[in-house]
């Protein structure tokens, strides 16, 4: 439609935005040649020049982590007085600059005293090993029922517009577009990021981004408590309203909603990005495979044979916390739609 959908007036109108603002001397040119400086200091070592449809968009107050706005999904994000950004439903997809490194994935439960313990570890969480990537852009915040419709020209959503009660969250609030987008395949995920320049983030890259830096259970800490305020599971508030044939709640939590909330409604972990912890699950770009594979380095993708599930992460808000831990793997089809699955996209650092 005119309104909605990549159409090829779209895609052309978008060609000559990007090609003015990045010519010499361009909007988009000067917005880099301004803060290249800044964000080449904050991230020692870091090969980087302007990223064709990313504009900086200033660190994060708190992660100090640049972001970045991506033109092609919406409109410029801005900041608030407090250097946090306002979320609106014609906002773009906001990248975090994740610093490369080597981390720790996966987790054990064999020894207290060693990486990722984690008495709850699974079988294919196994074994704890390092994993060097590169930099990389991993989205703040999961893709939006907003930003997919733009994009795709329709909104596949289990709980959209006409799905969504006022009961379902304590404020009273009606549906908005901010809510994250679900019941998409990895498959739909992969086809619509491609016409955006962007992919799904491997298991490594989202877990290094979901971790923030820790080692623990979650990225709250080790215990259950630690995730009010942080995450939207199944919890005492779902089992009052709407829950009640679900398998389990968290009922020493309350987070106020029953379904998914809108994107950043609860705390960020230490690299600024949000709901890394429930809302909905994201796919990820890989075959589900054990760890016997080793990651590649650079975006730690494993090369799996003999597998055709793909995998997904982060735990959704039907879900207890032990299905929300930062190192907790699903696979299935790629083709697998539900109400509780979407994506949050990620891009590589183009030389």
């Amino acid at each position: 439609s005119e309104e909605h959908g990549w159409s090829v007036a779209r895609r052309l109108a978008l060609a000559q935005r990007l090609e003015r603002g990045f010519a010499s001397g361009g909007e988009l040119d000067l917005r880099w040649s301004a803060a290249l400086p800044a964000i080449l200091a904050a991230y020692p070592g870091l090969e980087l020049r302007p990223q064709t449809a990313l504009v900086p968009i200033g660190p994060d107050p708190n992660s100090h982590l640049w972001e970045f706005w991506h033109v092609p999904s919406g409109e410029e994000p801005l900041r608030g007085a407090d250097g946090k950004l306002v979320l609106t439903e014609e906002m773009g997809l906001v990248f975090v600059l994740i610093p490369g490194g080597s981390f720790w994935m996966g987790a054990q439960k064999s020894d207290p005293g060693g990486r990722n313990y984690d008495p709850q570890a699974a079988s294919d969480e196994s074994p704890v090993h390092e994993v060097a990537l590169d930099a990389y852009f991993l989205s703040k915040y999961e893709m939006t029922q907003a930003q997919w419709l733009r994009s795709a020209g329709r909104n596949p959503s289990n709980y959209e517009p006409w799905r969504y009660f006022t009961s379902w969250n304590r404020a009273g609030k009606g549906w908005s577009g901010l809510h994250p987008v679900e019941q998409v395949s990895c498959s739909d995920c992969s086809d619509l990021l491609a016409r955006l320049g962007l992919l799904l983030p491997t298991e490594a890259r989202w877990e290094q981004g979901a971790r923030g830096g820790t080692d623990s259970p979650w990225w709250t800490g080790k215990d259950v408590e630690s995730l009010a305020g942080a995450a939207n599971l199944s919890d005492r508030y779902a089992k009052e309203h709407g829950s009640e044939t679900w398998q389990g709640w968290e009922t020493n939590l309350d987070d106020g909603n029953t379904v998914h909330a809108e994107i950043g409604s609860y705390r960020a972990n230490g690299f600024g990005l949000h709901d890394v912890v429930g809302n909905v699950c994201e796919w990820c770009g890989d075959l589900m495979g054990y760890y016997d594979n080793q990651a590649r380095a650079g975006d730690g993708e494993r090369k799996v044979t003999g597998a055709v599930a793909r995998a997904y992460r982060g735990g959704s808000f039907d879900g207890v916390a032990s299905n929300a831990r930062s190192a907790t793997r699903y696979g299935d089809s790629a083709e697998l739609r539900v109400g509780g699955l979407g994506l949050r996209p990620a891009a590589g650092i183009t030389p």
